[in-house]
């Protein structure tokens, strides 16, 4: 392939590494990066940021229960 592209690679060449695709490479370097994080936070280097947030759901209307009267049933369930 090399030799119908106008390339000089040689097969022993291209077998030890010589012609290395760019998306190999990258792959690599993901990798490496993940795993170097990783062993960050494991070893404490690095931590991992946390976001903490509050939603309130808004109250669900339960239906009255057999033992209730009916008048209760508008109220708002006991926290």
């Amino acid at each position: 392939m090399g030799k119908a592209l106008g390339y000089d690679f040689g097969e022993v060449q291209i077998k030890k590494g010589g012609c290395y695709p760019m998306f190999s490479g990258n792959i690599e370097e993901e990798q490496h990066a993940l795993r170097r994080g990783l062993l960050d936070v494991l070893l404490g280097k690095r931590l991992i940021p946390v976001g903490v947030f509050e939603y309130k759901f808004p109250p669900i209307p339960f239906p009255p229960f057999e033992h209730e009267e009916a008048s209760t049933a508008d109220e708002p369930p006991m926290k």
